[in-house]
Parts: C-alpha cells; sequence; structure tokens
C-alpha cells in the first residue's frame, strides 16, 4: 500500500519518463538508508523446525552494561587489529604466486631432469621463505591472547546478567502445535 502512494507521489511530483526513473531510484535507496539506520527490522537469530507436540524456551537477556560494552569494543578493536596484522603483504602474495608455479613447473617436468630438479629446489627455497613471512608475529600473539581474555571476561559479564536478571515471570514454555 506504501509502495503504491508513493508510486503516486512520485508521478505526480516527477512526471513519467527518464527523470522520474532516477528521482524514484535515490528516493528509494534514500528509504532503505533511512530504515536500515532506524533498525526497526527484527533481528533473525536462530530458525527452528519443530514437529507438533515439540516444545521451544525463549530466554532473553538485559541489556549491556557499560563495562560489557566496552569490552565489547575493545574485543572489535582488537580482531579488527589482528585482522589488519594478518592480512596478507604484496610480497607474501607474490611469493604465494611464485611458488605456486615452481611447484606446478616442478610436477610437470620430466622425472629426474634437471628442470625438475631446479623447480623443486625454488619451491623448497619458496616455502622457506612463505613459511617466514607467514609466521605470526609477537604482536599478533599478544592480540591473540587479549581477545581470547576478552572473551571470556564478555562471557563473565554475560552469565552475570541472566544470573542477576529479574525473575518477574517463570520462563516460558511453547508448545509448537
Amino acid at each position: 500500500m506504501l509502495k503504491k502512494i508513493r508510486q503516486i507521489a512520485l508521478t505526480r511530483a516527477f512526471g513519467t519518463g527518464a527523470s522520474a526513473m532516477v528521482a524514484s531510484s535515490v528516493l528509494g535507496w534514500f528509504i532503505d538508508q533511512v530504515r536500515e539506520s532506524l533498525g526497526s527490522e527484527p533481528e533473525r537469530l536462530d530458525t527452528a523446525q519443530l514437529q507438533p507436540g515439540e516444545t521451544y524456551l525463549v530466554t532473553t537477556r538485559p541489556a549491556m552494561s557499560r563495562q560489557e560494552a566496552k569490552a565489547s569494543q575493545r574485543r572489535q578493536a582488537a580482531a579488527a587489529q589482528l585482522a589488519k596484522t594478518t592480512r596478507p603483504t604484496r610480497s607474501t602474495r607474490r611469493t604465494a604466486i611464485k611458488l605456486s608455479n615452481a611447484q606446478r613447473k616442478a610436477t610437470k617436468a620430466k622425472l629426474g631432469s634437471s628442470r625438475q630438479l631446479r623447480h623443486e629446489r625454488d619451491a623448497l627455497l619458496l616455502g622457506s621463505r612463505f613459511d617466514r613471512l607467514t609466521a605470526k608475529s609477537a604482536k599478533q600473539h599478544k592480540l591473540e591472547a587479549a581477545i581470547a581474555s576478552l572473551d571470556t571476561e564478555l562471557e563473565g559479564y554475560r552469565r552475570k546478567a541472566l544470573a542477576q536478571a529479574p525473575r518477574k515471570r517463570p520462563s516460558r514454555t511453547k508448545v509448537f502445535r
């Protein structure tokens, strides 16, 4: 119904033709952006296929505390930093391509030939260089440890929030019919 009204309003405002089509697409994009920023769409957490007679339990948790929100932000920042440090560099990609080419050429060469031996030697050298380039640095180990500790901290906050949640009503168990 809203789409029909919007279409009528656009037709009256811009007429029919190319300008109306461009205006409607821009307006549609703008409306989608506003709708997305409002977050009015419900978030789907899980989908289950229930058979008649099966039961399910829905448990919600209270909103995040300030401490939990800060820990979550720190975890996201650490994860972004880890992703940035583990991203392959240009030299890593170049070495991987050369290694792949050397291995392919070694398998295509005649067995026992000098060409095969040369490509296998190149593949060994490039393989050790690739291993050196992709080895985890101390900073990466530190970030992984920080993420693990923040995960356990967040899990503790979540458990605490669920344990302290007010139990005004008993949990509802729904029966699928």
